[in-house]
């Protein structure tokens, strides 16, 4: 199944080459996103929300950690 995708897709390319503003290294002119710039700006700051309270998480255990190390240094030298 995969083969058949593969070809489909390389018949797919080669029908661009030789027209103008396509080239095979990647610069297509007529290059269309799959997906509006809304939709991925949209995607991109549910990330950025998730990963900060991912980081607000992450930080408020490393510092209970290092009050829990620091209060049992202050219990061995008693």
């Amino acid at each position: 199944m995969h083969v058949l995708a593969f070809f489909s897709a390389v018949k797919r390319r080669l029908g661009f080459l030789g027209k103008d503003g396509f080239d095979i290294f990647g610069k297509n002119e007529l290059f269309a996103p799959r997906i509006k710039w809304e939709a991925l700006k949209t995607i991109v700051e549910v990330l950025k929300e998730k990963a900060s309270i991912y980081e607000g998480a992450y930080n408020d255990i490393k510092d209970t950690i290092e009050s829990q190390r620091s209060v049992n240094q202050v219990n061995i030298r008693l």
